[in-house]
């Protein structure tokens, strides 16, 4: 009979394979862990439940994508993403950290030694890491209405270039060598609530002037960049936050080589005075004055 012919023909063939024989899982760790990368962290997580083998090849895993497309953030998600992160294969290095522009964090910790977002969206009320040396934030935006807080002791170098929202809190940083900070222009959540008119941004009187906000009358940025050796701080003519900050100015003990822009003399000299009397070792001033300033 025809099916008596089929089944002789396939035992008469022993180098068949059985149709259900899991061929991924023969693959070396490495390339498992690599095609892995690619798919996003909540579903390479799953494949710890494929079999033995896989149970711990998402921990080894160089590329974490991080994609919740949602407008508001859980508790679940927020703390399996710092789980995520503390229960990597100790030692293993990340070579790419992707987190998607619709992320919300509560509080994210992270235990990688460098991280970098770019346009991205932080809404975490505090990031905290006591290994990480390189922080880069690049054109990415601050959406929660209360200030981000930052404690990195262990960071080295930071950038916090052309960022949004409410500027972060950062804490004392007493490893820091350089930094270059440039909030975006005109931010409008981090602005004067009396401005008086086109060039004078900054009242005085009012709370987000006074440091009455939820920062609790203290420097938001300088403070925690005070142990910088190499400083950048850049802004847009009319930029509120640095001259706010300047009220709580902090000494700047280690500051040898200082970098700025127009911000610091557009209306008068008092914002690079302060600077300059509370950096007692600074060694070179830097001053980049563009041509429409002039105008």
């Amino acid at each position: 009979m025809p099916g008596d012919m089929r089944a002789k023909k396939v035992a008469a063939a022993p180098d068949l394979e059985p149709l259900d024989q899991d061929r991924i899982s023969a693959l070396p760790d490495a390339i498992l862990q690599y095609v892995l990368g690619f798919l996003p962290a909540d579903e390479a997580v799953k494949t710890c439940v494929h079999a033995r083998h896989w149970r711990h090849q998402w921990r080894s895993v160089r590329r974490l994508r991080i994609n919740y497309d949602m407008p508001r953030i859980t508790e679940v998600v927020a703390k399996f993403v710092n789980c995520l992160l503390l229960l990597r294969a100790p030692g293993m290095a990340l070579d790419e950290f992707e987190v998607s522009n619709d992320f919300l964090g509560l509080c994210v910790w992270i235990p990688l030694e460098v991280v970098d977002v770019a346009a991205g969206r932080l809404s975490c009320l505090r990031i905290l890491s006591q290994s990480v040396k390189d922080l880069r934030i690049i054109n990415s935006r601050f959406v929660n209405d209360i200030r981000a807080c930052i404690s990195m002791p262990s960071l080295i170098s930071l950038q916090l270039k052309n960022f949004r929202g409410k500027a972060p809190l950062l804490e004392f940083m007493p490893s820091l060598q350089t930094a270059f900070v440039k909030p975006a222009n005109r931010e409008k959540r981090d602005a004067c609530m009396k401005k008086r008119d086109s060039r004078h941004d900054y009242c005085g009187s009012c709370a987000n002037c006074c440091g009455a906000d939820d920062h609790r009358e203290r420097c938001v940025l300088l403070g925690g960049l005070s142990n910088a050796v190499y400083l950048e701080l850049i802004a847009y003519y009319g930029t509120f936050i640095f001259k706010r900050d300047l009220r709580w100015c902090p000494t700047f003990s280690k500051l040898k080589t200082l970098l700025l822009n127009e911000w610091c003399v557009a209306i008068d000299l008092s914002a690079l005075v302060c600077i300059l009397e509370h950096s007692p070792v600074l060694e070179k001033l830097i001053l980049q004055i563009s041509q429409v300033f002039f105008v």
